[in-house]
């Protein structure tokens, strides 16, 4: 589901509805493009980590992964 996400995530138009919705980012058009560019590449790079900790049995990794998506993409927005 994350890699669909970020597959889709740079090719949404901006809008209020899908997407990553911080005030900012709605307001600035190169910056919703910004945005959502860095957070495709996130996404995609995470779902390869994951994998990579499924693969080699290591656990617990997952919220922090994802809290890192989260706290990063609107960090650099």
């Amino acid at each position: 589901m994350l890699l669909a996400l970020g597959i889709v995530l740079r090719q949404i138009k901006r809008h209020r509805t899908i997407g990553i919705r911080l005030l900012w980012i709605l307001k600035i058009k190169r910056g919703w493009k910004m945005a959502h560019k860095f957070g495709s590449k996130l996404f995609i790079i995470s779902v390869v980590f994951l994998i990579a900790c499924g693969l080699l049995s290591i656990q617990g990794l997952i919220l922090p992964v994802i809290l890192a998506i989260i706290i990063l993409t609107c960090g650099y927005s």
